[in-house]
């Protein structure tokens, strides 16, 4: 069985409510993907989901699906976190407008990684 974590979203609503607090305390988080937001003991969301799909061992293959603009977060993320750099699929989209949408995203790593095993589909962040 195939496990695909999409985390394509371009989190316009959180950057904005981010450079619009005026104390400040959060100008270090501006740029980050939801996913690799620091959540409880400064682990960060996608990692939480990460260590659950590997403590399932229910799954062959793991991939990430993302956007161009967020591509570089998750390439690193993925490099230091032994998550396979080549299953980090990066969709091309660059803005809100550009987007794909989740089934695009879906297909768009079926498609180029030809998998034909069952799937299952995590959202990670919305």
């Amino acid at each position: 069985m195939i496990c695909i974590l999409l985390v394509a979203g371009h989190g316009t609503v959180l950057e904005t409510q981010i450079k619009n607090d005026d104390t400040g305390l959060y100008s270090h988080l501006i740029g980050v993907p939801k996913a690799l937001l620091p959540g409880i003991g400064g682990k960060k969301i996608l990692d939480f989901w990460w260590e659950t799909v590997n403590m399932r061992q229910l799954f062959t293959e793991v991939y990430l699906v993302t956007n161009a603009d967020k591509y570089k977060h998750y390439e690193r993320w993925a490099t230091a976190n032994d998550f396979p750099v080549e299953n980090v699929v990066n969709d091309g989209s660059t803005t809100l407008e550009d987007r794909l949408g989740a089934v695009a995203d879906l297909e768009l790593a079926i498609r180029s990684h030809k998998l034909q095993d069952d799937i299952v589909v995590v959202r990670c962040v919305s």
